[in-house]
C-alpha cells in the first residue's frame, strides 16, 4: 500500500515538473498526456527542459581548511553530516550556530 502511495506521488510530481517546464498548468498538462501529445510540447528542448542536470552545488561559505570544531561533540558532527549529506565544515558550522541542537543543525546543513 505504501510502495502504491510513493509511486502515486512520485507520478505526480513528475507531472507537476512536466507543467511547470511547458508553462502549463498540471490539469493542462494531464490532458495533454491523455492525448498523446508530447509533454515537453511547450517549447522546451530536452537540452533546455535538462539543463544544469547532474552538476554539483557549491557550498557557500565554506572554507577549504578544518572547521573548528572545538566545543562540538564529534558524533554531532558525524551525525549532522550523514543526515544532511553534507562536508565536515558545513556540518561544525551549523552545529555551532544552532547551539549543539542536532535538529536544527540537520536542517540548516540540507
Amino acid at each position: 500500500m505504501a510502495a502504491a502511495q510513493a509511486a502515486e506521488a512520485r507520478q505526480r510530481a513528475e507531472q507537476e515538473r512536466k507543467a511547470k517546464a511547458s508553462g502549463k498548468g498540471i490539469e493542462d498538462n494531464e490532458e495533454a498526456e491523455g492525448s498523446g501529445a508530447s509533454a515537453s510540447a511547450g517549447g522546451l528542448s530536452e537540452q533546455e527542459l535538462f539543463a544544469g542536470a547532474g552538476e554539483t552545488k557549491k557550498d557557500d561559505g565554506e572554507t577549504e581548511g578544518d572547521a573548528d570544531a572545538t566545543g562540538v561533540d564529534e558524533k554531532d558532527i558525524e551525525t549532522v553530516m550523514q543526515q544532511s549529506s553534507c562536508t565536515r565544515n558545513k556540518a561544525v558550522k551549523a552545529l555551532k550556530e544552532h547551539n549543539g541542537d542536532i535538529v536544527n543543525a540537520i536542517m540548516a546543513a540540507s
